[in-house]
């Protein structure tokens, strides 16, 4: 019995979608599905619709490639994943149901952060993109990482003080103080009034 090859690299994954082999989504799945699925799960909260969101986003792999060609494949299909996310906690939120790590990271910056929703225009959102961008760039690794790891993978901040092996209050003082430095830079650019 002929033993299917394994794909290792993201290379060869993409080249199986170009190929439309079905052993694309199968290898996908097999090297990130865990990945994926606690991207999922830090927005969601929730298993099932964690699993769904997973699925969803491998469906939409094989309808994007081709003719996408990811130069970042595991960041290309955790956006899938993160986008598809996003999108169920809103509905979710919509119906009043539970609350997850993302909905509770945004209720954090939400009392000077516009809804993303509210940015009409392109250009308006470029500028607040480059406003964040420099936020980040002024803030020190070990910052800049505990700010991406809450407000944009919504981890909970004791996985967060885990993975840095440090307190959780080290984490929820450094959260608060960049809060602080953010809305202290939003009023600056004119992105945020009293």
């Amino acid at each position: 019995m002929e033993r299917a090859p394994f794909y290792n690299s993201d290379e060869e994954i993409i080249a199986l979608f170009f190929e439309r082999r079905e052993q694309a989504i199968y290898e996908t799945e097999k090297k990130y599905e865990r990945y994926l699925f606690a991207t999922a799960k830090n927005v969601l909260g929730d298993e099932e619709d964690s699993r769904e969101c997973v699925n969803d986003a491998l469906f939409q792999l094989w309808t994007h490639i081709p003719p996408d060609r990811p130069k970042c494949f595991k960041a290309y299909i955790s956006r899938l994943v993160r986008n598809l996310a996003i999108d169920r906690a809103k509905e979710r939120s919509r119906q009043k149901r539970i609350q997850s790590e993302y909905i509770a990271s945004l209720d954090e910056l939400s009392e000077f952060l516009e809804d993303p929703s509210s940015v009409e225009k392109e250009y308006d959102a470029k500028l607040l993109k480059n406003c964040l961008d420099r936020f980040l760039r002024g803030l020190n690794e070990q910052q800049r990482t505990i700010f991406v790891c809450r407000y944009y993978f919504s981890d909970a901040v004791p996985e967060i003080a885990k993975m840095l092996d440090c307190s959780e209050q080290t984490v929820f003082n450094k959260l608060a103080k960049m809060k602080r430095l953010l809305q202290d830079q939003l009023k600056r650019e004119g992105f945020y009034d009293d």
